[in-house]
């Protein structure tokens, strides 16, 4: 059966000379009711990341110590991650971007403790540094500070 678009629309918009990440959502359903949702992430950014690489293992022991693997998915600077967190048991999986100089930005997601926003952090030869702005209730406005050491 072929799956014609009822409706369809996207949000936000991106300024090509303005300096950051953009998320674009798009939302579509056909007549059968049947509904999908994506998102594209788009980055403007005035310096070249394609050489940076900070993929690898990091670690944290805030909460008893965890290990998150950082994956680099494409050339331009995105990167997948197993935790943002770093809380035992808790699944928080998410993405980040390298904007160049030493900053990143954290892509907003969802996890065991609910959504959290769009952020901006920072990155050394050892450490990726962001904070988890939580969004939903129970935890809806609490920013918790997160520090990521990698071992060379």
């Amino acid at each position: 059966k072929e799956l014609a678009v009822y409706s369809y629309y996207a949000t936000d918009s991106v300024d090509l000379q303005e300096v950051g990440v953009y998320i674009i959502y798009y939302y579509a359903e056909n007549a059968d009711g049947i509904s999908g949702t994506a998102q594209k992430i788009i980055v403007v950014r005035k310096i070249d990341v394609t050489k940076n690489d900070l993929s690898g293992t990091y670690s944290r022991s805030v909460y008893g110590f965890v290990e998150m693997n950082v994956k680099k998915t494409d050339s331009l600077g995105l990167y997948k991650v197993e935790d943002v967190l770093g809380y035992p048991g808790a699944d928080m999986t998410g993405k980040f971007v390298d904007m160049g100089n030493n900053d990143l930005v954290l892509i907003n997601g969802e996890g065991d403790f609910g959504r959290y926003s769009l952020s901006e952090g920072s990155y050394s030869r050892s450490a990726l540094y962001w904070t988890i702005h939580f969004v939903d209730p129970p935890y809806e406005g609490i920013d918790v500070p997160v520090t990521w050491s990698k071992e060379d």
